[in-house]
């Protein structure tokens, strides 16, 4: 899951690059700049970052605060490791539920990119997609951390 997440966000990115260049040259060269490029780059943008986060959560990239990784005993450090992923995956659904409420009403409220009036219903659900694959690596971590622990890996509930 994360792999894929990888995939689509670096696509992307190599996506945005190859317009930026295109349009700078044709801009400069050619006095034909691509129009709408800045409308394709942001929403490009919003795919890279919406996709990174999991990939980002799955391999440890995020920024964490371990200032208590060694002040409890294992017991207790498994039960916080449980609930901010539990808290972390419960506030993910609300915010999925709430992006999706969002995109249904992007439509009807006319909300689009400012040059080439692309409607932003479907980035909503990229945005929920995104944050859904999020949740599903915390699902999967909370079940790594039970095996691991029922496994009697000496408390250690670190990502394998």
């Amino acid at each position: 899951m994360s792999r894929a997440a990888l995939w689509v966000g670096g696509t992307f990115v190599i996506v945005m690059m190859l317009l930026t260049v295109t349009d700078v040259t044709l801009r400069y060269v050619f006095n034909a700049p691509i129009i709408g490029a800045r409308d394709y780059n942001s929403l490009a943008l919003l795919i890279v970052v919406t996709f990174s986060v999991a990939y980002s959560a799955r391999t440890g990239g995020q920024v964490a605060v371990e200032i208590f990784d060694n002040a409890f005993p294992p017991t207790v450090d498994f039960a916080l490791r449980m609930l901010m992923h539990i808290a972390g995956a419960v506030m993910l659904v609300n915010l999925i539920y709430h992006l999706i409420i969002a995109g249904t009403e992007a439509t009807l409220l006319g909300e689009s990119t400012q040059e080439l009036g692309i409607n932003f219903e479907p980035f909503y659900y990229i945005l929920a997609l995104g944050m859904a694959f999020y949740v599903l690596i915390l699902l999967a971590e909370i079940v790594e951390f039970v095996v691991v622990r029922r496994s009697g890996a000496s408390g250690e509930t670190q990502s394998l």
